[in-house]
């Protein structure tokens, strides 16, 4: 599990949309309150924190780079085959 600079900046990046589409879906859960007078149950709470989980566990997934490899180091063959 070995992740260079790139998989970090991404991942940092990826953090950073959460939290900018955090902001903007809680300001309008909080507008919609605010319209009707009371406090409802936080409806962006579930999809955000299901979202929140993936990317706690991005780290813990093999790389894209290396899914189109074998065991060998073998690119595969573009016709389906194994290239060697």
């Amino acid at each position: 599990m070995t992740h260079n600079d790139d998989d970090v900046k991404t991942w940092v990046a990826e953090w950073r949309l959460w939290g900018g589409v955090s902001i903007v879906v809680v300001l309008a859960w909080g507008a919609w309150c605010l319209m009707r007078g009371s406090f409802d149950t936080l409806w962006p709470l579930g999809a955000l924190a299901v979202w929140a989980a993936v990317l706690l566990a991005a780290p813990f997934w093999p790389s894209p780079r290396n899914r189109n490899t074998s065991d060998d180091g073998s690119r595969p063959d573009p016709d389906g085959g194994r290239g060697v």
